[in-house]
């Protein structure tokens, strides 16, 4: 490590509190966020010379974007916010999502307690980081047997909506003039017997209370786990007249080919508009596991932290483009350790591991996946002022293996970011003779690239890069793949594989040299 990159880490881990005699720090100690060029090990290789590192952003230096990082089940004691909190503005992330918490805040009828929420708002809002609170989950206390997290039953009836409703109303006059950016239940839709009208009757219900006390609140409707169930939801919310208290649909995007997604998302938006118009849909949570799990999304497959980092960035990136703000579930590892076992979904003896940090039993943060740096990057590159660019694109590519969609930069120029992905087609019944389905394959583990051609059709650039993504490395492209020509610029032999890569101008760039 040279002498400057030597002190600006040292720096950065003292201001963190996390200081540590080396990173990353042994197990049990508090690795502090590196800084160092070459912060993401990776044994990618390319025959271009490198000439820097994209730079991390923190929230102080970061264009803002439309990123939200997830910061979830602390109602629960699933994770510790105070244990993580420094890895928050380095990330660059500006918006958290966080759980109101019912159960915890309300221990005895109409007495409410929001210090421990109390701590993580003010906390936020003095480090420029603003909070998205959503108003989940249910509260034994008035409901008993109902369990406190996704598989609650939603209140929309009786004496236990009533109290939901006092409840809703003593937390949006507690944060009035703190918190501004709201959310509904989260997914519903997970609970047999949460019908759509009953969902609506408490979003609705929910929606005014915080609007009495926070006129300017901005509000996310539906927040589904998946998408089943979403267009007889968005449909009931326009036949009820009042989807203007809404801002947004959230929907939960998990696939293992988030590029495959498009179209999908493209018919969401289409419904939205014509049955709730006004309505943005939004992807409310998503993230890859960092290694294989027996619960929660993409149980059963063999996630590594490489794997992990390389979905998440795709996810980012499709999102980003499509112009959908975007939540990283999550920052921490969570432990279901002491659950309610009576969901009987097993989730009581099973780690949530798509954190970006990997924590202890004791929610201490004890390592700092390739993810984080991953996630760390994007945001970097891609805050407010990149903008996707939906048509008329100046970038073609031809080979039908490569995924690639295009921005433009603050200066007017373009960027250019693809990957390789791969679709097998597979019966859909073993025994059937012609019918098949698409099965998307999730990223691997290799950092083997292979060449491809794109065609630009603009001017040519000055001082043109390519960008691996996962690592921040930037390398220079050289003169001989480069060809310029009547038609424009055909860029020849750059490096693709499955994770996201990025062509663009050199000074376009955050970077480090």
């Amino acid at each position: 490590m040279k002498v400057n990159e030597l002190i600006l880490w040292t720096l950065f881990a003292a201001a963190a509190g996390c200081l540590a005699e080396s990173a990353p720090a042994a197990v049990g100690g508090c690795p502090p966020v590196d800084v160092s060029p070459d912060r993401v090990k990776t044994s990618i290789s390319v025959d271009m010379r490198r000439i820097g590192t994209i730079r991390p952003r923190s929230v102080k230096e970061s264009g803002g974007g439309a990123w939200t990082i997830g910061c979830e089940c602390l109602d629960r004691d699933y994770a510790d916010f105070s244990k993580y909190r420094d890895y928050l503005p380095p990330l660059g992330i500006r918006t958290i999502r966080l759980q109101g918490g019912w159960a915890k805040c309300e221990k005895q009828k109409g007495i409410y307690d929001f210090r421990w929420l109390d701590e993580i708002v003010d906390w936020a809002n003095a480090h420029g980081i603003n909070c998205q609170l959503q108003t989940s989950y249910g509260n034994p206390l008035h409901l008993a047997g109902n369990f406190m997290g996704a598989k609650s039953i939603i209140p929309h009836e009786g004496e236990y909506f009533e109290a939901w409703k006092r409840w809703i109303d003593a937390m949006a006059r507690h944060f009035a003039g703190r918190v501004t950016e709201w959310e509904m239940w989260n997914e519903p839709n997970n609970t047999p017997g949460n019908t759509p009208e009953r969902i609506i009757r408490n979003s609705i219900a929910t929606a005014e209370i915080i609007k009495r006390h926070i006129p300017d609140a901005q509000i996310a409707a539906i927040v589904l786990g998946h998408d089943d169930g979403f267009e007889p939801l968005v449909r009931t919310l326009g036949e009820s007249g009042r989807a203007g208290l809404f801002k947004w649909a959230t929907v939960h995007l998990y696939d293992l080919n988030p590029a495959a997604e498009i179209g999908h998302i493209e018919q969401m938006s289409a419904f939205l508009a014509k049955h709730a118009p006004g309505l943005v849909l939004r992807q409310g949570e998503s993230g890859a596991v960092s290694e294989m799990v027996k619960y929660f999304g993409y149980k059963d497959l063999p996630f590594t932290e490489i794997s992990q980092a390389k979905l998440d960035m795709m996810r980012m990136l499709v999102d980003n483009w499509y112009g959908m703000n975007t939540t990283v579930f999550t920052i921490s590892d969570l432990h279901y350790a002491g659950r309610d076992a009576s969901a009987g979904d097993g989730y009581a003896v099973q780690n949530n591991t798509k954190g970006l940090l990997r924590t202890n039993a004791r929610h201490e943060v004890i390592g700092i996946k390739r993810a984080y740096y991953a996630v760390q990057n994007v945001v970097s590159v891609f805050d407010g002022s990149v903008v996707p660019i939906r048509k008329g694109g100046s970038f073609s590519n031809t080979d039908e293996t490569v995924f690639f969609r295009e921005w433009r930069m603050a200066s007017g120029r373009p960027l250019v970011a693809f990957w390789q992905y791969e679709t097998r087609r597979v019966k859909a019944c073993p025994d059937a003779l012609s019918e098949f389905e698409s099965v998307h394959t999730m990223p691997g583990d290799s950092f083997s690239t292979r060449p491809t051609v794109f065609d630009y059709s603009g001017s040519p650039m000055k001082d043109p890069v390519w960008v691996d993504l996962f690592s921040g490395r930037v390398f220079e492209i050289p003169a001989a793949n480069v060809l310029v020509h009547s038609c424009g610029v055909t860029f020849v032999d750059i490096p693709v594989y499955d994770s996201p890569c990025l062509i663009a101008e050199r000074s376009d760039l955050p970077m480090a040299e």
